[in-house]
């Protein structure tokens, strides 16, 4: 049987980012577990509205290369594939 209700209070959304727990107050919330806080849906309610004001700045017009947001002066990186006239060949 499903209950929402008791869903809300399980700890299963994973913030590990010091900046991030302070930028939504949930500093002292949460379940830590190895360095790692987790926390419920009841505990992030209050901070719905940023969550979602702050997913809305990231529109594609401000992606960094690869369609990937930029981070604060680091972008995270990948290695671009071949060019489609470019094989492998074993070494």
């Amino acid at each position: 049987m499903v209950k929402p209700e008791l869903a809300d209070t399980r700890p299963i959304f994973l913030i590990h980012h010091p900046d991030l727990i302070n930028e939504l107050d949930l500093r002292g919330k949460g379940r830590e577990k190895s360095g790692l806080f987790y926390f419920t849906f009841n505990e992030l309610t209050n901070c719905i509205d940023k969550i979602a004001k702050e997913g809305r700045k990231w529109t594609p017009s401000r992606a960094g290369p690869h369609g990937l947001p930029e981070t604060g002066g680091q972008t995270a990186q990948r290695p671009d594939p071949l060019p489609p006239d470019q094989e492998l060949t074993p070494a």
